[in-house]
């Protein structure tokens, strides 16, 4: 198995009006979460994203960040989550540690003259959710994390899908989360 279909559209597929996410006063159901994906999958690629770019997104506790990580992954794009105070001086930086294209996403508009707004990209909900199925192959590069390690200096660390698939599994067999636990 080198392969696996987005658990996000399964769950939807299996079990459409269970909830899928609490965050702060919003609950999504898989349907209604799997059609923003979709969405925002629509909008990256209206936007020029494309397979193999790099996105960087600054941390926040939204939903709308769940949203966007599981359309760029979907699209083949690596994430990079980030401080949300980043200062501009050192998003440039770290942008110039990345091959290819990179692009930020922001939850604020004065956080990147190039960036993409959050809340533009998650304002809808698409319709037709199951057009096309989205399969995860476990060694595709997911996510770059920064990491100081023993030298206090930030250095990327690139996380697959894989490595986050068999994580998550490793932990919900660890501590157990089943459908009705909400």
């Amino acid at each position: 198995m080198d392969r696996f279909n987005c658990p996000i559209q399964t769950a939807a597929q299996n079990q459409p009006q269970s909830p899928a996410l609490f965050c702060n006063d919003i609950t999504l159901t898989y349907q209604q979460l799997a059609a923003y994906i979709e969405d925002a999958g629509r909008r990256l690629i209206k936007q020029g994203i494309k397979a193999n770019d790099t996105v960087i997104i600054p941390s926040a506790s939204s939903w709308q960040i769940i949203v966007i990580v599981f359309a760029l992954w979907r699209l083949k794009v690596i994430t990079c989550l980030i401080p949300a105070r980043l200062p501009e001086i050192q998003l440039k930086s770290l942008k110039s540690q990345f091959k290819g294209d990179v692009h930020s996403i922001s939850s604020r508009t004065d956080f990147s003259t190039k960036g993409l707004s959050l809340e533009n990209l998650t304002n809808d909900l698409a319709e037709d959710i199951f057009s096309q199925r989205f399969d995860f192959v476990f060694d595709q590069p997911a996510t770059v994390l920064l990491t100081s390690g023993t030298t206090g200096i930030p250095k990327l660390v690139c996380h697959t899908i894989g490595n986050h698939f068999w994580n998550a599994k490793g932990s919900n067999e660890n501590i157990p989360l089943r459908t009705n636990d909400c």
